[in-house]
């Protein structure tokens, strides 16, 4: 059986019920994206791991076999803006993943916006942008932009906060992930940063393989 990732918003009513975990964080974490572990599509909706009664070794094995599965995919960095004086580089960079089109019925769903918890992915990124430090955003299903960017660059921050918002303002509501900024270093996923319409709060909660539930 083919085992793969699903991100899913932080507002998944059903997260107790499959086998899945924060991407950064512990379960009690506010406001983060569920990692999800699917076994196919059935009808237009992602086959979710039942997480009752799920015995543990058979819980490694699926997580196991997601992981090598998303390792093993080719992952292309499409140069989305440059920047620069005099000789423009690449700045935003979209992830996309050849060959894996629409495991729903809804086109441009190809699974790439979970290459944001792949390490041989980001190294990529960062390789491709010169920049061990990365910032990036999930706005919607099918979309992973990155950009060089530390957690203190706050006038950066604030302009990935705004294109992730504005990228999920006209989308269906089943396909938004949200507007979280996260941050990488040196190919590990190091924390978010949130923006409500009050106010906003940075994170930097790494990821625990503890959180699956299991």
């Amino acid at each position: 059986m083919t085992y793969f990732f699903v991100l899913m918003p932080p507002d998944w009513t059903d997260a107790d019920r499959y086998l899945c975990r924060p991407i950064v964080g512990n379960r009690r974490a506010m406001q983060v994206p569920w990692l999800a572990i699917a076994a196919g599509v059935k009808n237009g909706n992602f086959k979710f791991v039942s997480s009752q009664n799920l015995d543990r070794d058979v819980a490694q094995q699926a997580i196991a076999a997601a992981t090598a599965q998303q390792e093993s995919q080719a992952v292309s960095w499409d140069t989305v803006e440059k920047r620069g004086l005099i000789f423009k580089k690449p700045y935003l960079l979209r992830a996309i993943v050849p060959g894996q089109t629409a495991p729903t019925p809804t086109p441009m769903d190809d699974l790439s916006c979970e290459q944001l918890v792949s390490p041989t992915a980001m190294l990529a990124a960062s390789n491709t942008l010169s920049a061990p430090s990365l910032m990036a955003i999930i706005p919607k299903r099918g979309w992973l932009l990155v950009c060089p960017g530390r957690v203190d660059e706050f006038p950066k921050l604030a302009q990935m906060h705004d294109l992730a918002t504005q990228m999920m303002a006209d989308e269906d509501r089943d396909r938004v992930l949200g507007s979280d900024v996260f941050f990488w270093e040196n190919g590990t996923l190091t924390g978010q940063a949130v923006r409500t319409d009050s106010s906003g709060y940075v994170s930097l909660a790494q990821p625990q393989s503890s959180a699956w539930s299991v």
